[in-house]
């Protein structure tokens, strides 16, 4: 628990900052360290759910925009230096530095893609509170785990089980959840420390509203 006392907004900012581009996918791992495109997975999401407007929160550099088409998709992420980089690989797409929870923007789906997992309770609760305000769906991807918080080394790390989403984020539900095993971890070392290397997709959507026709899957899955 002392490493969550550690982190407050400002510090995780500062982290990431001064981290550029480091750690939000280490070029060792290759484009997709989850072993699978997880454009295809999102994809989904899309062809669901139509013109909703997607916003991915914790963008990096446009890794997952592509997912998306550039006219119902806009990213946003604390490091400028990832953002710069997004505008330059993507030039289609909409990217903007975001600082607080009250300058997240109205739209139709969150995407949120193994970022909540680097926020501490304290941090993470007002930028849920201010999604559940402005979007109908929540999509949060993480691998799931409370025992992952051991590997956390000198990134801020803070995963969460399942139960403590569907809890932070009540009266929202889960309707769907789907799990997909994370290649980069599956063998490694981290494999014999956690009872998970999956990575979930879990959709949450706004209490009194319905979810039709979503189905996500791995690519080539059934």
């Amino acid at each position: 628990m002392s490493n969550e006392k550690k982190w407050s907004l400002k510090s995780l900012r500062e982290f990431w900052v001064s981290d550029q581009l480091v750690n939000i996918k280490p070029e060792s791992w290759g484009e997709f360290p989850e072993g699978f495109d997880p454009r295809k997975v999102l994809a989904n999401l899309s062809q669901w759910a139509g013109t909703e407007d997607v916003t991915e929160l914790g963008c990096g550099y446009g890794r997952l925009c592509q997912a998306f088409s550039p006219s119902n998709y806009q990213g946003f992420d604390i490091n400028p230096s990832a953002i710069s980089r997004a505008t330059e690989l993507f030039p289609k797409y909409r990217f903007g530095v975001i600082e607080n929870p009250e300058d997240l923007p109205e739209g139709g789906i969150l995407l949120a893609y193994t970022v909540f997992l680097h926020m501490p309770d304290d941090v993470l609760i007002p930028w849920l509170r201010a999604a559940q305000q402005r979007y109908r769906y929540i999509v949060v991807c993480e691998l799931l785990g409370r025992d992952w918080r051991c590997t956390a080394g000198t990134t801020p790390v803070f995963n969460r089980d399942l139960v403590d989403y569907v809890e932070l984020l009540s009266p929202f539900t889960l309707m769907t959840a789907v799990s997909i095993p994370y290649q980069r971890y599956v063998n490694s070392e981290f494999a014999t420390r956690v009872k998970s290397t999956d990575i979930s997709f879990l959709v949450f959507v706004r209490e009194g509203d319905q979810l039709d026709g979503l189905s996500l899957h791995e690519p080539g899955g059934s």
